[in-house]
């Protein structure tokens, strides 16, 4: 099983009629590539000898741009707008009473945005990703939320989305959020070197700069994963991940030598794709998508996630029926238990599912 197993294409769509009430329907590694921004003539990666594989590289089969509809909406229309979103939320929470990262045995009384905002700019936040979570679970988890928000954006390759100046303000504005907050989350500056490479091939220009990482951002990718895990097993299978279950998670960065072997397995292995999109935008760019595998009758769950041309996050979730790998490089793997949100640490009266 695991690496070696194949999953079967599914004949239909998976049925997410219980996550579907917010849809708009009326009714780690220590040293990182970053990308050199335009402004700064510096672009984020990862490096020391580790040259970039491929700038364009991972789940992704090619480039997108970005248009943006920016028409202001008016005073009525942004209180109806609020109004239909709270309604929105209310019918949710009612079709998804159970918090999705502690097991379903807290009540939901929030809805967690699962990749999170911090991920993507203001309005880009892909549409069908909340999930039902405990105020316990939803804000024990806000500093890795937007430490791992502003990673994901720095270590993606794609230049599209940094050309205009509104896009480079958002991501400033997400990096100062941080630095007030967490200065200690912020890469170090000091430790930046150049890369020279693309490929095997030496280039004038730097590529990326090769950056060491802050142990903060080892723990919020612990969390993203956790989270991501959670949420999307209950999106694919329409269950939640309870404290019999475990699952293993981590992530890379395809751009760096060594990584192509892994990303071409996760790719010929997984049979389904999801992308994320927004109906309101034009031309909405490689943002976030998945690819993922269930075996129904082992409960057993994959998926390997992709943000832009970036990090790519992967997790295997299964029932306490499969057994963990006694040998090879999974049975080395940090396995946790499922339903761990900071909501299972609290002690409830509420029935469970």
């Amino acid at each position: 099983m695991f690496l070696g197993c194949e999953y079967l294409p599914r004949k239909s769509t998976p049925d997410r009629s219980r996550l579907s009430s917010l849809r708009g329907r009326s009714g780690p590694a220590p040293v990182h590539l970053l990308r050199i921004l335009p402004v700064e003539k510096m672009r984020a990666g990862s490096v020391s000898e580790n040259a970039i594989t491929n700038k364009q590289v991972g789940l992704f089969d090619s480039q997108g741009s970005t248009k943006v509809d920016h028409t202001e909406p008016s005073y009525e229309e942004t209180m109806s707008e609020t109004v239909r979103n709270a309604s929105r939320v209310q019918r949710f929470l009612a079709s998804n009473p159970y918090c999705y990262f502690c097991g379903g045995t807290r009540r939901a009384t929030t809805v967690d945005h699962v990749p999170p905002r911090a991920c993507f700019p203001d309005g880009f936040m892909p549409e069908e990703f909340e999930f039902p979570a405990c105020k316990e679970c939803n804000e024990g988890a806000t500093k890795q939320d937007q430490i791992f928000g502003l990673y994901a954006q720095l270590l993606d390759f794609d230049e599209s989305k940094m050309i205009r100046p509104e896009d480079r303000a958002k991501i400033q504005k997400l990096r100062q959020g941080i630095l007030n907050n967490y200065p200690d989350a912020l890469p170090d500056t000091l430790s930046a070197r150049p890369v020279y490479h693309d490929g095997l091939i030496q280039t004038l220009s730097p590529q990326a700069m090769s950056i060491q990482t802050p142990p903060e951002l080892k723990e919020a990718v612990v969390v993203a994963g956790q989270k991501l895990a959670h949420a999307l097993y209950m999106r694919e299978t329409g269950k939640i991940m309870t404290a019999e279950h475990r699952f293993c998670t981590n992530v890379y960065q395809p751009q760096l030598k060594g990584t192509e072997a892994l990303t071409q397995l996760f790719t010929s292995l997984l049979p389904e794709t999801e992308v994320g999109t927004r109906r309101n935008i034009k031309d909405y760019g490689d943002r976030f998508r998945y690819m993922w595998g269930y075996k129904e009758n082992e409960d057993f769950f994959h998926f390997a996630a992709q943000f832009g041309q970036g990090l790519i996050l992967w997790a295997f979730v299964m029932s306490k029926s499969v057994a963990i790998p006694s040998s090879g490089p999974l049975s080395q793997a940090p396995w946790q238990f499922g339903a761990c949100g900071k909501g299972s640490l609290v002690s409830s009266s509420e029935p469970s599912v």
